[in-house]
């Protein structure tokens, strides 16, 4: 599978509220493993659909908080604000301003 066809299996899963939460699991750790970067929108989607159920821990919570660390600052407005809202919906516990300054120090 490529990046988009399974943000695009998470998606249509969150659009039918079908959470199934080893697939979404199954889908983290394969994504996780990748030797190649994942695609932004894919981040973007996936965290969305993450979202759509209120919660996300273990894999899911490392799949999009890890890489989307190292490139927060070229992701395209529309990308940064799903991420950002998608981990606000799901009460994300670190600090928020830490995820969007990485390398800023609490104060």
């Amino acid at each position: 599978f490529r990046d988009q066809e399974w943000s695009g299996i998470a998606w249509a899963m969150a659009v039918c509220k079908v959470e199934h939460r080893p697939l979404f699991d199954a889908i983290a750790t394969a994504a996780i493993r990748r030797p190649t970067p994942l695609q932004e929108r894919f981040l973007a989607n996936f965290a969305w659909a993450c979202a759509v159920f209120e919660k996300a821990d273990g894999p899911l919570l490392e799949l999009i908080t890890v890489p989307s660390q190292s490139k927060i600052t070229e992701f395209a407005p529309s990308s940064l604000a799903s991420v950002t809202r998608s981990l606000w919906v799901m009460t994300y516990s670190d600090d928020l301003s830490t995820f969007l300054l990485p390398g800023s120090s609490r104060g």
